[in-house]
Formats: C-alpha cells, structure tokens, sequence
C-alpha cells in the first residue's frame, strides 16, 4: 500500500493543502519524502490526517479523542474533509481472482459537536465516517484488515518506557493498526512494548517445552530483528546478547550497556526500528529477508510509515545517515517524515521535499520546492527557499558583518563611522578564525567578485 497523493480541506490552519508523491523511475514508491517548515505550520497536522485516511474510521475514532475533533476544524467551517489516493502493491489484497491496480480514493470526515451533513451522512456526534460512495474501501481496500495493507506512524515521543494515560498505554499494548500509530496522535504513548518483544522470542526459542515449530518461528524471528537492528545501528554500535531479563547493546569501546541505560539518542532510534520491525513481523507482512549481515540486508516490506521530527535526538553525524540506512533496510517503504535538520532532508528522493509555511493572516500552505538536495551541503540548503535562512552564522556576529559591509560601502566615512569600522573589523579578526573563513580571505573574494562585476565577467 503507498499513498500517491493526499489533500484536505479545512483542517486546522489550512484552508485548502495538497500532496503529490511521484512515483520512482523504475516505477516503485518506496524511499524518503520530507516535509520541512519552522515550529507551528502544521507539519504534525498533516502527518496524522494523512495516517487517518490509511487507518480508516474505526481506528480513526480511538486514535482521534473526541474532544480534539473540534479543534481539527478550520474556524467558521462545519466539517473536514481528507482525500486520499491509496495504491495497492504488489502484495496487496486479490479481488475476485484479478489483482486491483488503480488507486483507491478514500474520503474521510471529521465533524465536531456542531450537527451536520454532507453527502447524506448525518454527522450529528463528533466522529470520523468515511464517505458512502467510497464504502468499497472497507469492503476490500486499506481498511478491510486483509494482509498488505500495512502503516505505522511515530510521534517526536519515541519512549522506551513511562507512558501517562492508561488509554494511551492500552492503544499501545493493543497492536494491530492502533497500536501502530498511537504515538503519532498521543504524546504520553510509550513504545514500551520493544523490549518485553525481544525477550519473549528469547524465552520462547529456549523454551523446550514448547513444540519445536513455536521454537523455530521464535528463533527465525529473533535473528530476523537481531540482523536488521545491526544493520540500521550507527558505526561501531552492535546488538548484544539478550536474557530473560535484558537486553543490551555493545558500544563502539566494546562495553555492554541495557536498552534502558543507553542514551536518549539511542532510545529514541531503537524503539522506533524495534517498534517497526515488532509491527511489521507480527502483522506476517516481512516476507523474506534479503542479504546478509555484511552486505546490507533488508526486509521486503511495503507500506507507509510515517515519523514526526526524525531528527529528534539525533547527533548531526546520525541524522546524516538515518534517511539513507533506513531506506536500505526498508527499500520498499514509503518513509513520510517531519525534520528541522537539512541532513535528514538530503536523503529525500526526487520531487519529494515539501515546506510548510504560514502565509499572512495565519493560513498554512504546503508547496513542493527543489526537486532534490542530493549532493547539497548543510550551509547551501539552510540558505534554500526551503529553510530561508539569511545567514548561518550566530545572529551577533551576523549583525557585526552585515553593519562592517555597510560601512565598506559608504564613498566617505567620518570619523566616528571610521572607528565603528575599526572596532567592527577587530572583533570580526578575533571571531573569523576558521581556515577559509578568515576576515582577509574574506575581503579578497569579495574584492574579486566586485572586480569582475565592473569588467562584466561572471563572478567566479
């Protein structure tokens, strides 16, 4: 299942957004899509109404509390309307002996406590419902429960442990496809089921009183997770051993330390790769294991997983890699995801890079930017549309550098200007010290580029 575009109607601070997400050269819809955009535009909004079009109403109903569903709508609006184009892979469910090949339009509403109807649907309670002339989806589409339609979504929260609302932890213990999504719409959701997962197949494969084939399926499942979780873990990082009562990692100085003891980094990472591959196991969607430990394996599963801040706890050198290993473990998903980090955007397939932003009077809009960033560098996509930064120096120094070229331009300076300027350059001396950077190398590109703007050549 992959979602090939998506678009709502007054939700929240968006009066109209829409997504279109191409499709690969060869064909495929698997990789990394990024949405970018400051604190507050409505990145997170539009990762759960994309999610609830895939999980359908029922889900949708646990996922979404009642008293939320009044504040999704835009103000002086009725309803909320959430379109989606939801294609079926090859894995996906065979209708009547021909496999189904067309996208499946689903449309959802979202109504608040105000009575209301569209398209004959009285909507007189706070609910989800999916439109009547798209019943078909929950017949044989993505909401049927049939084998292939698989999603998951991950919140910034990615606890290993805690969790403050019993409902929340419920949804979470649950499984299925709302236990694949809580954290996404419920922040106190703690992915608490990763490690009590990974010692159960331990207990279960050494358990001899259990037949041979539970033992067997135990064991497969347990190298399964063990090869895929080294494959995603950083360099110099490996899985360790696993007992009735822990598990634990080996550190890049060979040290043994528990899941719960690791850092808020590793945490955050590995309760989401274990959480997924959790889901993706005991939904039977992994089909067969490609590779080997040493030659980047990976796992076959298609489907739509999307996350919420991906960078979220990330060193700058893992955020570099987090897009490119999880595409190679998961080629076949399609990977939706939020981040304020340009590293986590380079990984971003072609036509795939979206920015939210707030417009005048407070609405949001979503456009599709560069086609792709690959190859850029940190400095050259924050200084993009896509960031719009203006300078990615501290905002003093910035002001110090941008105050020193004004005085450079003036034709006469006087005396107080001239020792501002001084000042300025000796301070700037002091601060601009990195190689390349200094404030004399500096002056003399700026001096080259002036000096071949006047003979009208390009700057080099």
């Amino acid at each position: 299942m992959y979602l090939t575009a998506f678009h709502a109607e007054n939700l929240k601070c968006f009066a109209e957004a829409s997504l279109e997400f191409p499709a690969n050269k060869d064909g495929t819809r698997g990789g990394w899509n990024v949405l970018l955009g400051v604190n507050g535009t409505g990145k997170s909004t539009l990762l759960q109404a994309m999610a609830l079009t895939l999980v359908g109403p029922t889900i949708g109903s646990e996922l979404l509390r009642l008293g939320e569903r009044d504040k999704w709508i835009r103000r002086q609006k009725d309803i909320t309307i959430l379109d989606a184009r939801i294609e079926p892979s090859d894995h996906d469910t065979v209708v009547k002996g021909r496999r189904r090949v067309t996208p499946y339009p689903t449309r959802l509403y979202v109504s608040g406590s105000q009575p209301t109807q569209v398209e004959g649907v009285d909507l007189r309670q706070p609910t989800l419902v999916v439109s009547p002339k798209l019943r078909r989806s929950l017949e044989v589409g993505p909401y049927s429960g049939a084998r292939g339609w698989f999603s998951a979504g991950y919140g910034p929260f990615r606890r290993l442990s805690g969790g403050g609302v019993d409902e929340d932890q419920r949804l979470a213990w649950q499984g299925g496809a709302a236990g694949r999504h809580v954290s996404l719409f419920r922040e106190s959701a703690a992915l608490s089921r990763c490690e009590p997962w990974l010692r159960d197949l331990h207990n279960m494969a050494n358990d001899k009183s259990l037949p041979k084939k539970a033992r067997d399926t135990a064991t497969g499942r347990l190298n399964v997770a063990r090869l895929l979780i080294d494959s995603l873990l950083p360099q110099g990082m490996r899985f360790g051993k696993i007992t009735s009562q822990e598990v634990n990692f080996v550190n890049a100085s060979g040290l043994a330390v528990e899941l719960g003891q690791l850092s808020d980094g590793f945490r955050s990472f590995l309760s989401l790769v274990i959480d997924l591959l959790q889901q993706i196991i005991d939904a039977g969607e992994w089909g067969q294991i490609k590779g080997r430990a040493t030659d980047a394996c990976h796992i076959d599963t298609e489907g739509v997983v999307f996350i919420d801040e991906a960078d979220t706890h990330l060193h700058p050198s893992w955020q570099r890699e987090l897009g490119v290993r999880m595409c190679k473990v998961f080629p076949n998903i399609q990977f939706i995801v939020s981040t304020h980090s340009p590293f986590v955007a380079q990984a971003a397939r072609p036509g795939a890079l979206f920015v939210v932003r707030t417009e005048a009077g407070g609405q949001a809009t979503v456009t599709r930017e560069e086609d792709s960033v690959l190859g850029w560098t940190a400095d050259q996509i924050l200084l993009s549309p896509l960031f719009g930064l203006t300078s990615t120096r501290d905002p003093d120094t910035d002001a110090l550098m941008r105050r020193r070229q004004s005085l450079l331009g003036l034709r006469k300076r006087t005396s107080a200007q001239a020792k501002d300027l001084a000042t300025i350059s000796a301070k700037l001396e002091k601060r601009l010290n990195a190689p390349g950077d200094t404030l004399g190398e500096q002056d003399m590109d700026r001096a080259i580029k002036d000096h071949a703007r006047r003979r009208g050549e390009a700057p080099p």
